[in-house]
C-alpha cells in the first residue's frame, strides 16, 4: 500500500508536468510552540495474576505513564507547483522539551535478582521520572489542485523522538507468598535512554477559503489528513542502577531477573491510523509575494501494540507562525 500511495503521487507529478504552463516555489519559516503528550499503561508485569493480586495489594497505584511538555519548535520547508500539480518538503525541530512525572508500576522480583529476598516478591515501584527530550520530523507530501479551492495529496512522513529519562522514587516489596506479611521498603535511582521512530505514509484533502471579497485579505485553508504508521523504540541498557536499603546502604540486584524491568524500560512496538486537522490563515504584506501564515494543527496517534508491546498514545498540539514567498520558475 505505501509503494501505491507514492507511486501514485509520482505518477500525477510527471503526467501534469508534461504539459506544465506555470511553475511556482514557495519556501517558507515557521516558529512555534509544540505541546507533546506521550502516554502509555505503567502496569508491566507479564503475568495477570501478578497484576490482579499487586492491584489488590497496592490499590492506590496509577496504572499511567504520561509526559507532558510545551517547548519551542522550528519548521521549515517549501512547495514547488508545476500547473496544478504540487511537491512539499516538510522539516520541524522541537528544543529541548522537559517533562516531571509520576507513576507507579507493578512488576514480580524472584529470588535469583535480589538474594536478600528469601522468597519472590511483588513490587510496587514509586517512580518519578525527569524525561528530556529532541524531536524531529519530516514530511514529502505530492498532490493535486482539483479546483481553485480543494486539493488532494499523499506522502510520507517520519518522526524521531530522542528521550533521556531520571528515575528515582521507591520499592515496596510483599512477599508473593504471604500478601498480609509485612513489607520492605527500598530506594532507587536510574537512567535510561529512548529512541522513539514512527513512520508511515499518509492521504488527505485541503479547502481554501480566499476572503479578498468580505474580509481581510488572504486565505483560510483546513486540512483533514490519515496516516498509517508504524512505531518502534530501540531502548539503552538500564543504566546506573542502584537499589538502597534502610541505612542507605547500596544492594546488589540483577535487573534482568526482573519479569519485566520496571519504568517501560521495554521497548516498544505498534501501528496506528491516525487522524490529523489543521487550520492555516495566510495573509499578505506590503512586500510583493511575501506572505505571512498563522496555523494551528493536532494529530493524535493511538498506537495499538505489536510483538508483546504495550499499547501507547502520541498526541501533539502545534501552535505556529512564519513567513513564506513565493516566485516563478
Amino acid at each position: 500500500m505505501n509503494k501505491l500511495i507514492i507511486l501514485g503521487g509520482i505518477l500525477v507529478l510527471s503526467v501534469t508536468s508534461l504539459d506544465a504552463r506555470e511553475i511556482g516555489v514557495r519556501p517558507r519559516l515557521n516558529v512555534g510552540v509544540m505541546n507533546y503528550d506521550f502516554s502509555q499503561p505503567a502496569i508491566i508485569s507479564t503475568s495477570t495474576e501478578s497484576v490482579n493480586d499487586s492491584a489488590n495489594v497496592f490499590p492506590t497505584g496509577t496504572s499511567e505513564f504520561s509526559a507532558v511538555s510545551n517547548t519551542p519548535m522550528i519548521r521549515t520547508g517549501f512547495s514547488l507547483f508545476v500547473d496544478r500539480a504540487f511537491f512539499d518538503f516538510d522539516f520541524q525541530y522541537a528544543f529541548d522539551g522537559h517533562s516531571d512525572t509520576r507513576f507507579t508500576s507493578w512488576t514480580h522480583l524472584d529470588t535469583e535478582a535480589l538474594p536478600v529476598l528469601p522468597t519472590d516478591h511483588f513490587l510496587r515501584f514509586d517512580t518519578h521520572a525527569e524525561v528530556d527530550f529532541e524531536r524531529t520530523e519530516f514530511a514529502l507530501t505530492l498532490g493535486y489542485s482539483v479546483t481553485d479551492q480543494l486539493s488532494i495529496y499523499a506522502g510520507y512522513k517520519r518522526a524521531d523522538s530522542e528521550t533521556n529519562f531520571d528515575f528515582n522514587g521507591d520499592i515496596l516489596a510483599v512477599p508473593a507468598d504471604d500478601l498480609s506479611n509485612s513489607s520492605l521498603f527500598y530506594q532507587f535511582t536510574a537512567k535510561l535512554d529512548q529512541e522513539l521512530i514512527y513512520q508511515g505514509p499518509f492521504l488527505g484533502t485541503t479547502y481554501t477559503w480566499n476572503t479578498n471579497s468580505f474580509g481581510p485579505e488572504g486565505a483560510l485553508t483546513a486540512k483533514v489528513g490519515l496516516a498509517f504508521l508504524e512505531a518502534d523504540s530501540n531502548n539503552a541498557k538500564l543504566q546506573d542502577f542502584l537499589l538502597a536499603g534502610e541505612n542507605g546502604a547500596s544492594i546488589p540486584i540483577n535487573t534482568t531477573s526482573i519479569d519485566r524491568p520496571p519504568f517501560n524500560t521495554h521497548d516498544l512496538n505498534g501501528n496506528t491510523v491516525g487522524l490529523s486537522f489543521a487550520i492555516t490563515w495566510n495573509g499578505y504584506t506590503p512586500v510583493k509575494s511575501l506572505m505571512y501564515s498563522v496555523g494551528l494543527s493536532s494529530y493524535q496517534y493511538d498506537f495499538e501494540g505489536t510483538n508483546g508491546s504495550q499499547d501507547f498514545m502520541i498526541d501533539v498540539l502545534r501552535f505556529d507562525t512564519g513567513i513564506n514567498y513565493f516566485f516563478d520558475l
